[in-house]
């Protein structure tokens, strides 16, 4: 399991229990790496392309940049 897979395995956890404090402390690094991985995947994939397709496996896509 990945470093992105984990954070996101522990923070679906948190919320499982309602464990606010958890989600605060690890939300912002599971988002950098995710949108870290989400730039790199741009570069193979039109995400406005794929955003036409309601059946797309990626439910969150991050706002475009500028």
């Amino acid at each position: 399991m990945n470093e992105l897979s984990a954070l996101a395995v522990r923070l679906e956890t948190a919320g499982n229990q309602m464990d606010v404090e958890t989600i605060r402390l690890m939300h912002s690094e599971m988002m950098r790496q995710y949108l870290a991985i989400v730039d790199i995947l741009a570069v193979y994939v039109n995400i406005e392309e794929a955003c036409e397709d309601d059946s797309e496996i990626l439910e969150y896509l991050p706002e475009q940049k500028a």
